[in-house]
């Protein structure tokens, strides 16, 4: 377990946003993790009984008073803890096991890499292989809390937390490795809110991680064009 192989501390951290229906399960997992020195699950403004029925478990609950968003609830949660490495998962994601959560996290606590993905089993991530440039999405993950500050502002809103992780934990350091885990699934959008309320959720999504894919690319672009001297001045080198 990772928990046996370093005495760094690991936190747990769940945004969730009118999940009374799904959260359960999740919890029943993580909140009995051993690895975990804490969990936080952070209720963005939920409408229903997310955080009652959160705070029946061993858990530390954030209420955010007005709806912030994914990343911006995540991020509220990270700069609460002093645990060195991150691990969060969507609140409503299925099929999540202790020995999914070792595997997913391991790899980080070992120093193996700065990230590590886990990947809902889909079959549209194989074709990484083949078009590199679709986004590795998962929302369960474990990274090093360094490479969350790494972020800048604009990437902590909503959902384009994860593909700015992506980029950021290619730039340099250990990198990031995933895996695509069968049974790991996720309760979609239209099932959840309904399908027109469902379809305007994931039109929104869609754009964050298209606009912070672009702006990613753009940055990417700009640098690779300076001179090495510019380009060193940026990054901070002497």
């Amino acid at each position: 377990m990772a928990s046996e192989a370093s005495n760094k501390k690991i936190a747990a951290v769940i945004p969730a946003f009118n999940e009374a229906g799904r959260i359960e399960k999740v919890l029943d997992v993580v909140a009995s993790h051993p690895a975990f020195s804490e969990v936080i699950v952070v209720d963005d403004a939920s409408s229903d009984r997310t955080a009652l029925i959160a705070k029946r478990y061993p858990v530390r609950v954030i209420q955010n008073k007005v709806n912030l968003g994914k990343g911006r609830s995540i991020d509220k949660a990270i700069k609460s803890t002093d645990a060195e490495i991150i691990f969060f998962c969507d609140a409503d994601v299925r099929g999540l096991s202790a020995r999914i959560i070792d595997e997913i996290t391991a790899p980080v606590v070992n120093e193996e890499v700065d990230m590590f993905i886990g990947m809902r089993n889909r079959k549209i991530y194989f074709l990484r292989f083949i078009v590199p440039f679709v986004p590795l999405l998962g929302g369960e993950r474990a990274l090093k809390k360094t490479l969350w500050n790494k972020l800048p502002e604009y990437y902590k809103e909503r959902f384009r937390i994860e593909t700015a992780l992506n980029f950021y934990a290619e730039l340099g350091g250990r990198g990031y490795k995933f895996k695509v885990f069968k049974g790991l699934t996720q309760t979609i959008k239209e099932k959840k809110y309904g399908l027109y309320n469902g379809f305007k959720q994931r039109v929104g999504m869609y754009r964050d991680i298209l606009s912070a894919e672009w702006m990613l690319r753009r940055q990417n672009a700009e640098e690779n064009m300076m001179p090495s001297e510019e380009r060193q001045i940026e990054l901070g080198q002497d």
